[in-house]
């Protein structure tokens, strides 16, 4: 029998300041470190040839921006996991 192993949990979060926010206060209230993997899409991280002025890949620069993944490896325990629900349900300050 096999199971899926499920390590991160991914969430589009609509404000950019946002997701800022949430990646700080999720580990101020509950020590669980989130990430938000690139700051820029990869056409903007290497040079690929792409002109500066223009964004091939608008939805991948959508993306890059307000990503956020929140760690659901069996270690973490399903309290923290409500804890860190109930911070990203909360109205933003």
């Amino acid at each position: 029998e096999a199971y899926a192993a499920y390590n991160q949990f991914p969430l589009v979060i609509e404000n950019p300041s946002r997701r800022d926010a949430l990646v700080d206060e999720i580990y101020r209230r509950t020590g669980v470190e989130t990430t938000t993997l690139y700051p820029d899409p990869l056409h903007r991280i290497y040079d690929l040839g792409y002109p500066a002025e223009d964004d091939p890949f608008p939805d991948a620069t959508y993306v890059s921006r307000r990503l956020l993944l929140i760690p659901t490896h069996p270690l973490m325990k399903q309290k923290t996991l409500v804890r860190v629900a109930d911070i990203i349900r909360s109205p933003g300050k």
